[in-house]
Parts: C-alpha cells; sequence; structure tokens
C-alpha cells in the first residue's frame, strides 16, 4: 500500500509533538537564547515596569519560538507562581501598514539570527501586570517562558523547526518599602481597590484618586507614573508633566514622561513650541527598545508602501 504524503507528515507532526511535550517536561531543547531585561530596579509597589527580551540563534539550523510568554516568579516572601497572561502582550508588533489583523504566534529565527522582543507599558494590553501578587514591596527572582499559545495540539501543529519551549534568565527586581508621601500613596492604592491594587488599576483608577495625588501627595515619585498612564490635555497638563520632568530626573518612567511631554506639546501655541522640539530631540534619541517600539512601532523591518490612492501619513 502507497504512503501518501499527508501520512507522512502527519506521523512527522506527531513525533515532533512528542518531542515538544518531552522538551516541556524535561527542560529546554531549543538553541536559542533568550535573554530578559529590566532595566529599571527600587521600583515602588503596584507600578509596572519595561522589559525585553533578546532572543539569538546560535545554531547553524532555522528555529522556531513560541510568542506566548510565561511570567515565572519567585519572591523574597516565599512564594513561587507563574502568570499566564488572560490577554497577552504583543511580544512582536506587526510592522506598520500590515493588512494582517491579529498577532503572530511564532518566530521563525534563521541561522545567527537575532530579534528583541518587547513588553513595554502603558501600551497594549494588560499582560502580567493585572496580577496583584506583583505589586508588594519586597524581592522578587523572575523569568520568562516563551511558549506555544495555549490551546493544545488541536490547534498547534508545531513546525519541524520547533524544538519547545524557551527559557530566558533570571532576573532580580527589588520594591521599594515607601516612606513618606509615597507610603501614604500606595496606602491610598490599596485603600481604593481593598487591598488588592494591581499595577492593571493604573488603567482603572478614578479621576478622584489621581487628582488627590496631584493636589495632595504632589512630592510623592508616584507623581510621574499618575502623567504617564493617566496622560491628559491643555495648558495645566503640559505645565505639570515639565514640571515633573525637573523634580523627578531619575524616575523610571523618566523616557515616557519625555514621551508624554512631547505629544501634550505638540498642538500647543508657539510659547511651547521650543520646549515641544527639545523634548522631540530627546525622544528620537532613545536608545530603549520598549520606548523605540511604542513611539516609532517596528523599526527592524521597512515600511510597506503607501497603495495607490490611499492617504497615508508620511
Amino acid at each position: 500500500m502507497r504512503t501518501t504524503l499527508n501520512q507522512i507528515l502527519a506521523v512527522v507532526g506527531c513525533v515532533v509533538a512528542l518531542a515538544v511535550q518531552d522538551a516541556s517536561a524535561q527542560g529546554q531543547l531549543s538553541p536559542v537564547r533568550a535573554t530578559l531585561t529590566v532595566p529599571d530596579d527600587g521600583l515602588l509597589p503596584g507600578v509596572p515596569f519595561d522589559m525585553w527580551i533578546d532572543v539569538h540563534n546560535p545554531s547553524d539550523t532555522t528555529v522556531t519560538i513560541g510568542l506566548f510568554p510565561y511570567l515565572v516568579v519567585t519572591t523574597d516572601r516565599g512564594e513561587a507562581f507563574t502568570v499566564r497572561p488572560s490577554d497577552p502582550p504583543e511580544l512582536l508588533p506587526r510592522p506598520e501598514g500590515s493588512s494582517y489583523l491579529g498577532m503572530d504566534r511564532l518566530l521563525e529565527l534563521p541561522p545567527g539570527a537575532r530579534q528583541t522582543l518587547t513588553v513595554p507599558i502603558g501600551r497594549g494590553p494588560v499582560g502580567f501586570f493585572g496580577d496583584e501578587r506583583l505589586s508588594p514591596p519586597g524581592g522578587y527572582t523572575i523569568s520568562i517562558r516563551l511558549d506555544a499559545f495555549p490551546g493544545g495540539l488541536e490547534t498547534f501543529r508545531p513546525p519541524l523547526t520547533w524544538f519547545g519551549p524557551v527559557t530566558t534568565n533570571e532576573v532580580r527586581l527589588d520594591r521599594v518599602e515607601p516612606s513618606g508621601s509615597d507610603a501614604q500613596v500606595w496606602n491610598r492604592m490599596q485603600e481604593f481597590t481593598k487591598g488588592h491594587w494591581a499595577p492593571r488599576c493604573w488603567q482603572s483608577m478614578s479621576s478622584l484618586l489621581i487628582a488627590e495625588i496631584f493636589e495632595k501627595y504632589a512630592e510623592s515619585n508616584y507623581v510621574p507614573y499618575a502623567l504617564v498612564l493617566e496622560p491628559g490635555r491643555g495648558t495645566a497638563y503640559q505645565n505639570r508633566v515639565l514640571d515633573a520632568l525637573t523634580r523627578f530626573p531619575d524616575t523610571p518612567v523618566a523616557e515616557l514622561l519625555h514621551v508624554v511631554a512631547r505629544d501634550a506639546l505638540r498642538f500647543g501655541d508657539s510659547i511651547g513650541l521650543e520646549a515641544y522640539h527639545r523634548e522631540e530631540a530627546i525622544v528620537s534619541a532613545s536608545r530603549r527598545p520598549t520606548t523605540r517600539i511604542r513611539v516609532f512601532g517596528r523599526e527592524d523591518v521597512p515600511r510597506q508602501r503607501c497603495p495607490k490612492h490611499d492617504d497615508c501619513e508620511d
């Protein structure tokens, strides 16, 4: 009886699937090296933070990796848990102008190839930051496991270049014990959520609490986060952002503060034109991958040409 090509491919698919399951059980088999970077330390409780992952295929064969990230956490409090985001961040956004509406689920890395995957704060899905266990003061050791999107083998047929999940290095992260006005804000944040504050709460925090931070706790290091994660408009907001840039030069969200300052000043009057150009230059000079992906999109691929008769921006 002649064996058809489809039968051969089905058998190969099953073999690869079993290899994937075995890899998950016994440890990483993929040759891809993944390096996690968390650029900021000494973070306040309850705030999100930038991350990016540099992946490198040092082998002489093409390797495919999954783009569903699991955050693996151990804490100094003795907890160990894995965060599976219900709305996973888009680690590799589609190039500007792409007609594809979904999210890339796999990344193919040719021999020697490198790619940076980004998890910027304040953009897109909540991702890992919906988990309140990431909020309290204390020490955390984190890594990210890049795997296939959930759904099982019924929805995921691994290609021959798939060798299982890839896990990054471990990174130490410390959240400081707040004091002074920072402690007062942290207490109010917990009161607001009845003790269940998660970093995602910045996206749903009431304007009343935002106003309270600005008016009652203006010296708090939470002010830059309130400005970055709850953008505003008008002269008062512009002045508040420019003031924060002066008073909090070392905030972990300094680059994003420059971004929101630039955006707030973009359509301002001529008085703010000089400040706008200054902020534009600072933003353009950024080398942080998470800032650049947020502001400029994918820069590692050429922009698609504007279709004829379409009204595209330059």
